[in-house]
């Protein structure tokens, strides 16, 4: 498949979920009016499935690396709402991206491996990677 393939992909399973797709690359950038209803999407790394047998040299598995990032707004009169409906975003996520009829049509595993939650003053930010296993074919 391809980087298309996969941010559409996950792009699909966040907008079933009421988010959209920041211009955004970096936490940072992103402006408080966008925070809670939108999400940032990397690929941050990749690497050759070693595993692979040699009987398969007209096919690699790469395993590549995703980030999720999603923003939740926090002031003195929401913060405990706000902090609760991030969890349950991590809870829905979880179930919607390792859920293979939400991803098995653009590549071969999608996996949610982590997630963390932090204050980041103004607002909290959860970041989660999905382990994906892309088949490349020659």
């Amino acid at each position: 498949m391809s980087f298309d393939a996969v941010k559409n992909g996950i792009t699909g399973i966040m907008q079933a979920q009421g988010f959209k797709l920041s211009q955004y690359k970096g936490i940072n950038d992103v402006p408080a009016s966008e925070h809670g209803n939108t999400f940032i999407l990397n690929r941050v790394s990749g690497q050759n499935d070693e595993d692979t047998s040699e009987t398969m040299a007209s096919l690699v598995y790469d395993i590549q690396l995703w980030e999720l990032m999603i923003f939740r707004q926090k002031s003195a009169e929401n913060q405990s709402v706000n902090y609760d409906e991030i969890h349950r975003d991590i809870d829905v996520l979880i179930r919607e991206i390792d859920d293979p009829a939400n991803w098995s049509s653009y590549v071969r595993i999608q996996k949610y491996l982590n997630w963390k939650l932090e204050d980041k003053g103004t607002f909290y930010l959860m970041t989660m990677q999905i382990k994906i296993v892309d088949t490349v074919t020659y």
